[in-house]
């Protein structure tokens, strides 16, 4: 096909997709494109990641989700590269029937945004759906070949053991598959065992990937459960080479992007490199992220990092993300190394590096030595250097406070591998380093020590977590440590011994900065705590699982800024399966407090009912879900009527209903199709009124054409109303993506208009064309048209070259 041709169908197929296509994203927002995430299993690790129009002006990105029935949401930080981002989720917290999330969006100057914009109160959060886990999938162990392992076709051989099956199974009507055949009659049953040889295999085992099935059947000769896994069959050769080769692969990629956003250019330049490679039972992974972005007086844009892994040793240097206990250590980016060592009866993980990047402030104006403000921003300076309006040294200074670099060092030997037993221990120690700016205030020390356990029974169907800790923040350490001639007034004053002030001085001494500005101050009311405990059982198709949490309201650990402390409470979950797991009933329960220290004037408590059902059926038939939650928030002042010096009294109730259902089928063509609806409603009692009310609607259909063509329909409603303003709008597109010369040049193109209270107008067009099988080049354009009359432009220049 020549380009003339080429260019004739590239008209006619945005002609197709104007007419039969729409595409959209689901929310509107200045920065934020669109937000994708795959449906998750429960238990596995989530991966957020989302494509921005402009990241002119961020700062930082931050996801925050939340379980479904907890009503505080945790926070993680977006790596960026780009107009790309991606965030984790652990497996810790993905539990059925679904994630709540949302991002925030920091900027350089201004306050921060939220997408969905005008979260919570003009918008629902996105949500991530999370299916069960099938206890069933435990009654069948595959034992060889191992799941997505590589086999010598003349080392194969299957076995799969029955041990752990229901007594509802008849064992011998199990049936075997590999890919679509049948090999049962070929196997050999021996009670538990089952073992098949390649060698009885009625053909050959062509190389390459293959799919292992087991299907299980009960008495009554019904299909009871199935389990499946993938491997790959290598030839002799290639399996003795595999041995000793290093295989690897690496993807380079350059983007050069302009953005005229509100009248203002700014050019974009970066390049990422990510590369992996195997040895054996080795493997690494490196990445390295360089961006013109990056700024001495912003916290690092560029990113490197590289893992080094086995069985037993974990290596990752540079940027990366160590995971602890989530009170202690959690979501938090650490720039230097992270290691660990898994030998199961004993392992040890050490972590140490940077999380804040010092950045100088600005001296502003050296003031007179006499002068008498007493600012906050006003600090002393080094009169050999500054003088002021005067030309006489001055001591003292207006300045713009800069950040101090702030060092990390954790550790956690733990006992145990976790599955039926683990206790840990954790040391985390984090200083401002106050030598790395001249113009700061107050640099800060915090170290936290923790323990955790882990006690399961019955193939974990009983279980019992717990951890806890213990915090000490000094709020000042420029001052140093307390002098003894400071102890014994202090000593005097209060009538302590000044002997016990010093033994504790230098025995704290040792591990942090002891000083006036030490906390806690009163340790007898614990407030630098954070304890936490939950016992689950799961049996009979019922998991139940009952909580305890306690946070003071001093607790802090520089690992974990986003924890909701100054809060006690406890939580209940209760998730039925039904209809052989495909019919879900879940509710939780949570009742929590602040003011546990007694120090407010008012206790406000917070009980938070969430109930939900989710069925899902066959491949070929729709699954939905439908829940309802309420969250009350209520305190003790007392309420006087239609007063405004009642400014004290709380007493809110907000509910919301949701619900999805997702239907993939084939109607002349393959579709796949979802309806989400939410609506939330705020009733506040107080006389503030400052109710609210949303309704959020996203319908999506995509169709395949054939293998060439797809497109995408999409709409978007969102009607909200806070302390009666409203606010509405509806989001239209028209999009889709067709490929061409062979596959060889690919175009997606959509058009997304906005109605309503919001009116835009937003084209997006990327097209991408592969010179060669591994390098591509790829155009990416965004335009976007206001009410107002002025528009915004995005364009940028991708090449990505791929060798192996």
């Amino acid at each position: 096909m020549n380009l003339i041709t080429a260019t004739k169908k590239i008209f006619s197929v945005l002609i197709i997709f104007f007419f039969f296509t729409v595409q959209i994203n689901a929310q509107i927002s200045s920065y934020v494109s669109s937000v994708t995430a795959n449906d998750v299993q429960e238990g596995q690790e989530a991966e957020i990641n989302i494509n921005f129009f402009q990241t002119q002006g961020l700062s930082r990105v931050l996801l925050a989700y939340r379980v479904f029935g907890e009503s505080e949401y945790k926070e993680t930080e977006v790596l960026v590269s780009g107009v790309n981002g991606r965030a984790i989720i652990s497996g810790d917290f993905t539990s059925p029937p679904f994630i709540e999330y949302y991002l925030i969006l920091d900027k350089t100057t201004g306050p921060s945004e939220t997408y969905p914009m005008g979260f919570p109160y003009e918008s629902s959060p996105l949500q991530l759906k999370v299916r069960s886990a099938s206890p069933k999938d435990a009654e069948v162990i595959i034992m060889s070949p191992e799941k997505n392992t590589q086999v010598a076709a003349n080392e194969f051989f299957v076995s799969i053991s029955l041990l752990r099956a229901s007594d509802e199974i008849d064992k011998s009507a199990t049936k075997i598959f590999i890919d679509n055949t049948e090999i049962t009659s070929l196997a050999l049953f021996a009670d538990d065992l089952i073992i098949f040889s390649g060698e009885n295999f009625p053909q050959t085992l062509s190389l390459g990937g293959h799919l292992l099935r087991v299907e299980l059947y009960d008495k009554s000769n019904q299909l009871y459960h199935s389990v499946s896994s993938r491997f790959t069959i290598l030839s002799t050769e290639q399996a003795l080479a595999a041995q000793d080769r290093i295989n690897y692969r690496a993807n380079v990629t350059g983007e050069s992007r302009n953005e005229n956003v509100q009248k203002k250019s700014n050019w974009y330049n970066n390049i990422t490199l990510d590369a992996y490679a195997d040895y054996k039972s080795w493997e690494a992974k490196a990445n390295i992220y360089v961006t013109s972005e990056e700024k001495s007086y912003l916290q690092p844009f560029n990113r490197y990092s590289l893992s080094v892994r086995n069985s037993w040793l974990n290596l990752d240097f540079g940027d990366n993300f160590p995971q602890y206990p989530s009170n202690i250590l959690s979501g938090k980016r650490v720039r230097g190394f992270n290691g660990a060592i898994n030998l199961g009866y004993i392992n040890l993980q050490v972590t140490l590096g940077e999380i804040n990047r010092g950045i100088e402030g600005e001296l502003v104006q050296p003031l007179r030595n006499d002068d008498p403000r007493t600012d906050f921003n006003i600090i002393p300076i080094d009169s050999t250097k500054y003088t002021d309006d005067l030309g006489r040294p001055s001591k003292k200074g207006i300045v713009n406070i800069g950040t101090y670099t702030r060092d990390i060092f954790a550790i956690r030997p733990s006992f145990g591998k976790g599955e039926n037993f683990q206790l840990g221990f954790t040391y985390l120690h984090s200083k401002d380093d106050p030598k790395s700016i001249e113009f700061g205030i107050k640099p800060q020390e915090n170290l936290v020590l923790g323990s955790d356990m882990v006690i399961a029974f019955d193939d974990q169907r009983v279980m019992f977590t717990a951890q806890g800790a213990f915090s000490l923040l000094n709020k000042d350490i420029a001052t140093g440590e307390l002098k003894d001639e400071l102890i014994d007034s202090l000593a005097k004053a209060i009538g302590v011994s000044a002997s016990t002030f010093r033994t504790i001085r230098d025995g704290l001494g040792s591990f942090i900065t002891v000083n006036q500005f030490l906390t806690p101050l009163n340790p007898q009311e614990l407030p630098t705590v954070a304890a936490e405990a939950a016992v689950s059982f799961n049996y009979f198709g019922n998991f139940f699982k009952a909580g305890y949490q306690y946070r003071g309201n001093e607790y802090t650990s520089f690992g974990q800024n986003f924890l909701r402390t100054d809060i006690a409470g406890i939580s209940l979950t209760d998730r039925l399966r039904l209809l052989q797991n495909k019919l879900f009933l879940s509710v939780t329960y949570e009742n929590l407090s602040d003011n546990i220290q007694d120090i407010k004037t008012t206790t406000t408590n917070f009980q938070n009912i969430s109930t939900s059902v989710s069925y899902y059926p066959r491949v070929d038939l729709p699954s939905f879900t439908l829940s309802y939650a309420t969250y009350q928030t209520k305190n003790d002042a007392p309420e006087i009527v239609n007063s405004i010096l009642n400014i004290a009294y709380v007493n809110s109730v907000t509910s919301r209903t949701g619900f999805q259902v997702a239907y993939d089928f084939f109607y002349k063509f393959r579709h796949q199709a979802s309806f989400n609806v939410s609506y939330t409603s705020g009733d506040d009692k107080t006389f503030r009124d400052y109710d609210i009310t949303n309704l959020s609607l996203f319908l999506v259909n995509t169709t395949t054409w054939n293998d060439r063509l797809s497109s995408n329909l999409n709409i978007s409603i969102n009607q909200s109303e806070v302390a009666k303003n409203s606010f509405n709008y509806t989001t239209l597109g028209l999009g889709g993506k067709y490929s061409l010369i062979k596959d060889k040049w690919n175009i997606n193109a959509s058009l997304n208009p906005s109605f309503g209270d919001l009116k835009r107008n937003l084209f997006e067009l990327a097209s991408q064309y592969f010179v060669m099988k591994n390098l591509n080049l790829q155009l990416n354009v965004r335009f976007i048209n206001y009410s107002g009359g002025f528009n915004d432009t995005i364009f940028g220049l991708t090449t990505n070259y791929s060798f192996y």
